[in-house]
């Protein structure tokens, strides 16, 4: 899976698993990281749900894949973040930006992961323009 001009790489050392903490609009990035980790990693995908269909786009179906359902809420992802051990676990947040920030915050913060321990990508921010506006 490509955003810019590198590919996504396992770290060194090898984490135990995965975890990606995502919603509908990167579910195309989970699915083709869980496509390449799917053999030999456990795999964890929590996902955002802002609308009922979103549960009817298609995950990737490989060994190790755990799905959870999560309200789209700051309050629930962030609940579900602090419940869950991280030792060893690499996460990747790619979802809403403003629900995603309490999350990263705090595996920061109290968790101790630094940038290159975990992958931080928001991919929409609810009620406001992404990129660039030509028009404004």
């Amino acid at each position: 899976s490509y955003y810019g001009s590198a590919p996504f790489m396992v770290p060194e050392p090898a984490p135990r698993g995965f975890v990606f903490i995502a919603d509908a609009a990167g579910i195309p990035y989970v699915n083709a990281l869980i496509e390449q980790l799917g053999e030999d990693y456990p795999l964890k995908v929590w996902l955002v749900e802002w609308h009922a269909s979103d549960r009817d786009i298609e995950l990737g179906n490989v060994p190790r894949l755990e799905v959870e359902w999560i309200q789209s809420t700051e309050a629930a992802l962030l609940e579900h973040v602090k419940g869950f051990e991280w030792q060893g676990w690499f996460p990747h947040l790619i979802c809403e930006a403003a629900i995603l920030l309490p999350a990263r915050r705090y595996l920061q913060k109290e968790r101790g992961l630094g940038k290159k321990d975990m992958h931080v990508h928001a991919y929409w921010a609810q009620g406001k323009c992404m990129g660039k506006n030509r028009d404004a």
